[in-house]
């Protein structure tokens, strides 16, 4: 006779688990594996880690811990009124129990993920269309800093500048920057009394797309408070046309070098004083899903390098293409 306990039980369960996980994991990688054959040409007898490398295959363990990354930054983004939102806090929360331990507090322990620091996504946003106008400029990074800034020009003369700073390009994009660029060249438009009409220069067109559409994406909530500044500017000036334009990389714009100065120095953390800077820019970002998901992407390709400099073959390959498994092909 053999008696259990319940603790016994669930460690039996728990192995049971394991086990069925890496079957279905060993024949994912079998699939995995003609995927590359048929990818790449290459013989039946050709190692994995090579095809892997030639194909610009993530192992697929690997591969599995990208998407599992995934999910858990899409349920960080989702929004205060979610049904999940209170269950993704208290994942969050309750990493370390040992009981009635979900998939969600298993995402946010294995990543150690914050609610709190990620943006939030709303699943419907009130629909904008204006004519797309100020000189708006962003710096793409500078020592692993993103920074952006706009300068106020009346007749050709620079009457006002301003500049911020968003933090590590690990949880910022180029993206980010453009947007918060378009929100504090309206918050300087505003403060001008005289102005008949202004004109907002930028070269990313997919930030000038954004603001005129209702679509919900990463880091909408900036558009967000775009579309708030740009109606509180209507407010203030009812008759003043604004225009966003886009220009290739800022060529012929007046105050160009004065808009790439006031950037760089906003990425060495040198931003604007608070009192110049719009009220929803006087707290840090939060993080931008798509700059995590891409942080995280660079962290599994690190560790392939790592896996691939351990390989056997890796030696012998080298004679023949000396990159590394992530850039190798």
């Amino acid at each position: 006779m053999i008696l259990t306990t319940p603790a016994s039980r669930r460690s039996e369960k728990k192995w049971t688990q394991a086990s069925q996980t890496r079957g279905i994991i060993r024949k994912l990688m079998s699939i995995q594996r003609q995927a590359a054959l048929l990818i790449t040409g290459a013989m039946t007898t050709t190692a994995t880690d090579i095809l892997n490398i030639h194909a610009a295959l993530l192992p697929l363990p690997l591969e599995i811990e990208r998407h599992q990354h995934r999910a858990a930054i899409r349920l960080l983004t989702l929004p205060e009124e979610h049904p999940l939102s209170d269950r993704i806090k208290d994942g969050a929360r309750n990493q370390r129990r040992t009981y009635h331990f979900s998939p969600i507090h298993d995402l946010m322990a294995r990543y150690g993920l914050k609610p709190n620091y990620m943006e939030k996504r709303r699943a419907v946003r009130y629909e904008a269309s204006w004519d797309p106008k100020l000189t708006v400029n962003i710096w793409e990074g500078f020592q692993g800093y993103v920074g952006t800034s706009a300068i106020l020009y009346r007749n050709g003369q620079e009457t006002n500048a301003i500049c911020y700073r968003l933090g590590s390009d690990k949880y910022h994009e180029v993206y980010e920057g453009v947007c918060v660029g378009l929100i504090l060249a309206l918050h300087l438009a505003r403060e001008e009394e005289l102005a008949e009409s202004i004109s907002i220069w930028a070269d990313s067109t997919a930030a000038i797309a954004a603001t005129d559409t209702n679509k919900s994406g990463s880091s909408h909530y900036l558009l967000d408070i775009f579309h708030h500044a740009l109606t509180a500017l209507q407010a203030c000036h009812p008759d003043i046309p604004v225009t966003i334009s886009w220009i290739p990389g800022h060529i012929g714009v007046e105050g160009n070098e004065r808009a790439d100065q006031e950037a760089k120095k906003a990425t060495t953390g040198r931003s604007s004083q608070k009192e110049k800077l719009p009220t929803q820019l006087h707290r840090p970002l939060p993080h931008s899903q798509t700059a995590t998901i891409c942080t995280f992407r660079q962290k599994l390709e690190k560790h392939h390098n790592k896996q691939w400099r351990k390989s056997p073959r890796f030696a012998q390959f080298q004679c023949i293409d000396p990159s590394d498994a992530t850039t190798a092909s």
